[in-house]
């Protein structure tokens, strides 16, 4: 596999900016270089709460009433991301800047909510109601509950499947130093926000993810689906987009060197990395848009060559979505 540099544009930016990330001295990072030449189509990046709240907007936010005519989610949903000694503000309208009509603990279920979606800034508000209330929040602490437990497909290789699961579970705790060491310090860490791994596709070191939690560089990761636009986020706020995908918090299936969601968009891991071992996070999607809304999360992983920490080595990242 051939590798080519590219240079990615560093800045700082706090959780509360609204505004769009400025740039300053460049950054360079390696990227990978795939052997397919077909070009790749784009997928959607999702993204993960950094607070359990959207980011405090210093001017008023536009408050869209709900619609008699929403529809509603057939699909049950649940509060994620929110920590325990926490809540999940529920608001008059759309952003923190309105006021709290209602609060949700931890993992709350029995929400109905509706398709009706504002966005402030960055961050997508969506209506739900609880009980009698009727309110919105950030939308990034709703997930779709899924079946439990998985299904599961394909053949098993013990080694991957706790070394992914563990992987999944580090993620989410923030615990990057123990990501870190399932990565070969030789080949680093691929990230894509879409199934295609290309020579634009972005890869980290071993230490860049042990000095995630502070590294407040910018590196742009590729691109939405259907708007094209950049998706710029340190490797913090990419992780937390990762561990919060509807993937792998809402998983219907894991496959196992078994590809489980197929979009349009080409997937090349095999190319890139023809001697890994693959694992599929797969949610199936809602029923309120006929499952197009599906979501995968596949963790790579090479057996060969073990990590620092003696196990299989985690060399790649991808998430895949239904693309337009």
């Amino acid at each position: 596999m051939g590798c080519s540099v590219i240079l990615l544009l560093a800045a700082c930016s706090s959780s509360d900016d609204s505004s769009t990330p400025t740039t300053s001295a460049p950054t360079a990072t390696t990227v990978v270089t795939s052997t397919s030449t077909a070009a790749p189509t784009t997928a959607p990046a999702t993204t993960g709460p950094a607070a359990t709240e959207a980011p405090t907007t210093t001017e008023p936010s536009t408050t869209t009433a709900l619609s008699i005519d929403s529809r509603a989610y057939p699909d049950q949903f649940y509060v994620w991301g929110v920590a325990q000694d926490d809540v999940l503000n529920v608001r008059s309208g759309a952003g923190a800047d309105n006021p709290i009509v209602a609060t949700l603990a931890p993992a709350s279920t029995n929400l109905t909510v509706f398709d009706t979606v504002a966005w402030v800034n960055t961050s997508r508000w969506q209506t739900i109601k609880t009980g009698d209330v009727v309110g919105w929040v950030n939308a990034a602490f709703l997930r779709p509950v899924g079946s439990r437990p998985p299904t599961i497909e394909g053949t098993i290789v013990a080694a991957v499947e706790t070394a992914a699961d563990d992987v999944q579970a580090r993620l989410g705790a923030g615990d990057y130093e123990a990501v870190a060491a399932f990565i070969d310090p030789e080949r680093g860490l691929a990230i894509s926000p879409d199934a295609y791994l290309g020579e634009d596709t972005v890869v980290i070191t071993a230490d860049q993810v042990i000095a995630a939690a502070t590294d407040t560089s910018l590196i742009e990761w590729g691109f939405t689906d259907g708007e094209g636009l950049p998706i710029i986020e340190t490797i913090a706020e990419r992780f937390a987009a990762i561990s919060g995908d509807y993937g792998l918090t809402s998983t219907d299936t894991i496959g196992h060197n078994v590809r489980v969601g197929f979009g349009n968009t080409i997937d090349n891991i095999a190319d890139v990395f023809p001697a890994a071992d693959v694992v599929e996070y797969h949610f199936e999607g809602t029923s309120l848009y006929g499952d197009f809304d599906w979501s995968s999360v596949r963790f790579v992983f090479d057996t060969t060559t073990p990590a620092p920490n003696g196990r299989p080595s985690l060399v790649a990242i991808v998430q895949d979505t239904w693309t337009v």
